[in-house]
């Protein structure tokens, strides 16, 4: 019963995401983006990976894009880097950060133009659900990994203008 529920909610998914396959959102920027700690997405949120994956593939120098940057308040980011194919992360968490930090200057797709110097974690493990809801475990390094702790802060209510300190919800 469980198993027969569980498919046909993921149907129910596809489905949607088959409606919004070619839509891209607009990307909020400056004022307009409100930090709030997000809530934990469903699988009712599968829906917006097209329209969120579209939006990050159109952006110009987009590496990542978390879904309060397109007005939805939920747990949900996806990475586009050179070293891993888009990674759409739901509900993601860190299970270890490294000691080891680099710095390095961080741009941000709601933030146009502006650019700042700020450390980061050089390899992180987390774990998250992906696009077919299954539980992953991941570990990042390098830029794959700056991009997980930059998109991370969105989630969280963290925003790099605020210099670490969070603003609205959190």
């Amino acid at each position: 019963m469980a198993i027969k529920n569980k498919k046909a909610k993921q149907k129910k998914a596809r489905d949607k995401r088959k409606k919004v396959r070619n839509i891209s959102l607009p990307i909020l920027q400056f004022d307009d983006l409100k930090p709030v700690v997000c809530r934990p997405a469903t699988m009712d949120d599968l829906a917006l990976v097209p329209a969120i994956m579209s939006t990050l593939l159109k952006a110009k120098d987009g590496v990542g894009i978390a879904a309060p940057q397109v007005g939805h308040n939920i747990r949900m980011f996806i990475i586009h880097v050179q070293t891993i194919y888009p990674l759409v992360c739901f509900n993601p968490s860190f299970t270890d950060l490294s000691k080891g930090m680099v710095s390095g200057i961080e741009g941000c797709l709601s933030y146009p133009g502006l650019q700042k110097n700020i450390s980061r974690h050089q390899i992180v493990s987390m774990v998250y659900r992906d696009e077919a809801w299954q539980e992953r475990r991941i570990t990042l390094e390098g830029t794959a990994a700056r991009v997980a702790q930059h998109e991370m802060d969105h989630l969280g209510g963290l925003c790099m203008v605020y210099n670490g300190k969070r603003k609205g919800g959190g």
